[in-house]
């Protein structure tokens, strides 16, 4: 099956925008480029599949965001960092 462009743009902008590195995140990026897929697909469908898209989306998202301390440990762990250089500067 061919992945139409727009759907791989979408989806390596959201892997991107949430910062999930390549290695090691396989489900979160799957995870991102499914969401990109129903949001494209939701667009054109009609009313009632459209409802039972949105809710999926929902659903897909809320997974991504209780996952985001998987692929957001190494941001977190320059944050910590980030302050501590910062304490140091100043003592």
């Amino acid at each position: 099956m061919k992945v139409p462009n727009e759907t791989l743009a979408l989806g390596e902008r959201i892997v991107r925008e949430l910062r999930i590195s390549s290695h090691g995140n396989t489900h979160s990026r799957w995870l991102c480029h499914y969401l990109a897929e129903l949001i494209v697909a939701e667009r054109s469908n009609a009313n009632k599949e459209r409802k039972e898209t949105q809710t999926r989306i929902t659903e897909i998202i809320s997974k991504i965001w209780t996952r985001r301390n998987d692929f957001q440990r190494d941001i977190q762990s320059l944050e910590r960092l980030h302050r501590v250089i910062g304490t140091i500067r100043f003592q």
